[in-house]
């Protein structure tokens, strides 16, 4: 299976992740997810892993701001850590 199949299927265990893009031509996939209100794109290698995300401003989507570089390592922790609905449900 290769890098691209791979994380395609480990990001699609997140529901609050869409999958906008797969390059085969860079070996990368492109994503998008809201937090807290704010609408991020992240650009993920497949093989080295990398991630460089976005952030969209709320008054004009196509406006945008580098948050930064991480890792698919922190990124899925970060969605991992997120806590269901169902954890202030009685």
């Amino acid at each position: 299976m290769n890098e691209l199949t791979v994380l395609e299927e480990r990001l699609a265990t997140f529901q609050s992740v869409s999958i906008l893009q797969i390059d085969k031509a860079t070996h990368s996939i492109g994503i998008t997810f809201n937090y807290l209100g704010e609408i991020y794109t992240g650009y993920i290698d497949a093989v080295t892993e990398n991630v460089e995300l976005i952030r969209h401003d709320r008054s004009n989507i196509g406006c945008i701001h580098n948050v930064g570089s991480t890792t698919l390592n922190k990124l899925v922790s970060f969605f991992d850590d997120l806590p269901s609905i169902q954890t202030i449900c009685s």
